[in-house]
């Protein structure tokens, strides 16, 4: 919680110029996301069998897609490539059909 209120007060408040505001905004959001995944992982695991279980595999399969696109769209990036359209939206957009179940299994 910490850490989304202190980039998100980074970003808005544009500490450090514009190049800063840029390497953070590319940044940001790969170690929450990551941190979430690795939550909803170890869910997932210990979970009993049945409906919870397979939503909680759903949401960790959901968001180690959304995990891999923000990767690959941070690399494009740092490579200056524009990364719209690219691999990494094929992540993105695998990501919601996995949600979906998700909320279906709930």
């Amino acid at each position: 919680m910490i850490y989304a209120v202190a980039g998100t007060e980074c970003l808005l408040s544009g500490v450090g110029g514009p190049a800063v505001n840029r390497w953070l905004g590319m940044f940001v959001m790969l170690p929450a996301a990551f941190t979430g995944l690795v939550m909803t992982v170890a869910t997932a695991r210990r979970a009993a069998p049945g409906a919870g279980r397979s939503a909680w595999i759903c949401l960790s399969i959901a968001l180690t897609l959304y995990f891999i696109g923000l990767t690959i769209g941070a690399g494009s990036w740092l490579m200056h490539r524009e990364p719209f359209p690219g691999p990494a939206d094929f992540f993105f957009c695998a990501f919601y059909p996995a949600i979906a179940a998700a909320a279906l299994y709930l």
